[in-house]
């Protein structure tokens, strides 16, 4: 299983417009991605501006999959506008967790 890891600070005058896409985007994503594990979305206790993504994919055609879908292609676009700062990691979940899924 592949992990996904996103950090994102949003630029404040655009947090509206972005929770908004982003709740459109993981119910597409859940509904649309077979090999979409679990997509979960938090806010930073002290920096409500700041928000992590954890994505969970089956293996890495599932999350390449991922990155083709149509809402990612327009999430890369508006990040430069929405998001003041974007981190990505990306890796393989532990052995002893796979076992447990």
């Amino acid at each position: 299983m592949i992990g996904a890891f996103v950090r994102v600070k949003v630029k404040p005058q655009h947090k509206k417009e972005f929770e908004d896409f982003m709740k459109m985007h993981v119910a597409a994503c859940k509904k649309r991605e077979k090999g979409m594990v679990q997509f979960e979305i938090c806010v930073d206790a002290k920096d409500p501006d700041t928000y992590y993504f954890f994505e969970k994919y089956a293996d890495h055609a599932a999350h390449e999959e991922h990155g083709r879908s149509p809402t990612i292609a327009v999430l890369r676009e508006k990040f430069p506008l929405w998001a003041e700062e974007r981190e990505l990691r990306i890796g393989e979940l532990w052995p002893e967790i796979k076992a447990q899924a």
